[in-house]
């Protein structure tokens, strides 16, 4: 029965040290609240008009890899090139999920589905994965895009 608990007591001490990676639980909480506002910042940036804005969510040297049409941009004039596309007028993103998904060396990485809609008619949801250190996006994978339903009706 000792040896049970012993085990137990074992096997939760070993989750906990690679759940929480070495830090404190409140350091990581305090990480990853950082990086979810991250990714939904660049998005209420977008959708207050401000492109100069959502960039600053973007270290010096991010990237973006838009995996559905193939293209990557790999600077800030580049970055900014892509979000005054994003920023069209009448445009509104909603993040509808959004989490950490994992944690390594003070990046975390942060899944979101984002709903996409133009004059307020949604037509479309990507999903994202991004890769955050200290509350600025360093990588951005825009890794699915889907038309919503009443593109087909």
């Amino acid at each position: 029965m000792k040896a049970r608990i012993l085990a137990v007591t074992l096997v939760v001490m070993i989750l906990s040290a690679l759940l929480l990676g070495g830090r404190p639980a409140q350091a990581q909480g305090d990480s990853r609240a950082l990086s979810v506002e991250a990714v939904e910042g660049l998005f209420a940036a977008l959708d207050g008009g401000n492109a100069d804005s959502a960039l600053a969510f973007f270290v010096p040297g991010a990237s973006v890899q838009n995996w559905p049409s193939r293209r990557t941009y790999l600077d800030a004039d580049q970055i900014a090139a892509m979000l005054s596309h994003w920023q069209l007028t009448g445009r509104r993103y909603s993040v509808l999920t959004d989490a950490v998904v994992g944690a390594t060396n003070g990046l975390d990485i942060v899944t979101a589905d984002v709903e996409i809609s133009d004059r307020g008619l949604t037509w479309g949801q990507q999903r994202l994965t991004a890769v955050v250190h200290e509350g600025q996006i360093q990588r951005l994978y825009i890794t699915h895009m889907r038309l919503t339903p009443w593109q087909y009706w």
